[in-house]
């Protein structure tokens, strides 16, 4: 909530150089270890984390990603009425 709160301008400023607050944070705390940086890193995958169970390659993704919206905008088009 700091980050949000009072560390808003600091948030845009990190992230425009492709730094994630959190982890800056982390890496200029004092004695921080490496279990804390991991277990600081889960709380910023939101929600849909909860539903991901299984690794896969980034083009298995978009492959999937395709597939599925290929079937489905046939299945769409099937409803349409002719006129």
């Amino acid at each position: 909530m700091n980050w949000e709160d009072n560390r808003a301008e600091e948030i845009k400023t990190l992230t425009a150089k492709g730094v994630i607050p959190v982890e800056y944070d982390m890496e200029n705390m004092e004695d921080v270890d490496d279990d804390t940086m991991d277990n600081a890193r889960p709380f910023l995958m939101g929600k849909v984390a909860a539903v991901v169970n299984e690794k896969k390659s980034a083009k298995a993704i978009v492959d999937e990603l395709v597939g599925d919206a290929a079937t489905l905008l046939k299945k769409g088009n099937q409803m349409l009425a002719k006129l």
